[in-house]
């Protein structure tokens, strides 16, 4: 008599991990290491598994789209192909805006909302959008993107959470402007956090990095020698120096306002 283990013992093996398996092994080399493609079965499955959210947990007017992890910064030449992704489930149509659309409303007036649910529900889920993602999901153009962005972000006196804005990848300088005279004036980071809508790390980030392009600057570097040492691209360190111009900052100043400033 067959047993009930032996009988399914086959159909039990009808995994997509022994697929990929089968693939690696007989078609990538993995042959003699078969403990090695086993590994790597599993792991495809569990990346199809992230990027693939299940239909239950996406719900009417929601789309998934593949947001930069937000952990994951940007260096010297790294391409988006090196950089990790995160999954996110956002909100393109909520019952708010067809709420509004039925009173009257345009898609105008309420792009600017969009745009910041948007934004706010990738951070929330550990990702971050760009200006083209925004754009490719709202069929907007660019310049329209940021121009909403705009309106929302002085309507409600704080800074969306985008790519360029937490790492340091914006067209403009204007928010560390803010971060930074903040810091200038003595304000601590939760301080600085709370009057610019930023999170606490990246406020200490721009710090880091103002302070560290300071020393730099103030040594006799050359920008391209700030760029090699700090990592940091060359129009984020040209903007950085063109700040610690116009404002006449030096290093020593700097010390000093730490210590009259500073709090317990």
């Amino acid at each position: 008599m067959i047993k009930k283990q032996d009988l399914y013992k086959s159909l039990a093996q009808k995994t997509l991990a022994n697929m990929i398996k089968r693939e690696l092994i007989f078609n990538y080399g993995y042959d003699n290491s078969v403990a090695v493609a086993d590994s790597l079965a599993n792991r495809m499955v569990d990346i199809i598994s992230e990027y693939s959210p299940a239909k239950a947990n996406v719900s009417f007017g929601q789309l998934v789209w593949l947001a930069v992890d937000k952990e994951d910064g940007p260096g010297r030449a790294k391409k988006i192909s090196s950089t990790k992704l995160k999954p996110v489930i956002l909100t393109l149509v909520s019952p708010e805006d067809i709420k509004r659309l039925r009173l009257g409303k345009t898609k105008t007036d309420i792009y600017p909302d969009i745009i910041a649910r948007l934004c706010i529900e990738a951070e929330d889920q550990g990702g971050l959008l760009t200006l083209t993602d925004l754009s490719q999901i709202l069929n907007l153009s660019i310049l329209s993107v940021s121009k909403h962005k705009k309106i929302w972000e002085e309507a409600h006196k704080k800074i969306l959470p985008t790519r360029g804005s937490v790492h340091d990848m914006g067209r403009t300088f204007t928010h560390k402007v803010q971060i930074l005279a903040l810091y200038l004036e003595g304000a601590t980071t939760s301080e600085i956090a709370r009057a610019t809508g930023h999170d606490p790390v990246n406020v200490d980030r721009y710090i880091d990095y103002f302070n560290r392009i300071l020393l730099l600057y103030e040594d006799g570097n050359e920008p391209s020698k700030i760029c090699f040492y700090t990592g940091l691209g060359r129009k984020l360190v040209s903007e950085y120096i063109n700040f610690i111009k116009e404002r006449n900052i030096s290093y020593q100043g700097i010390e000093m306002l730490n210590v009259k400033f500073s709090k317990p």
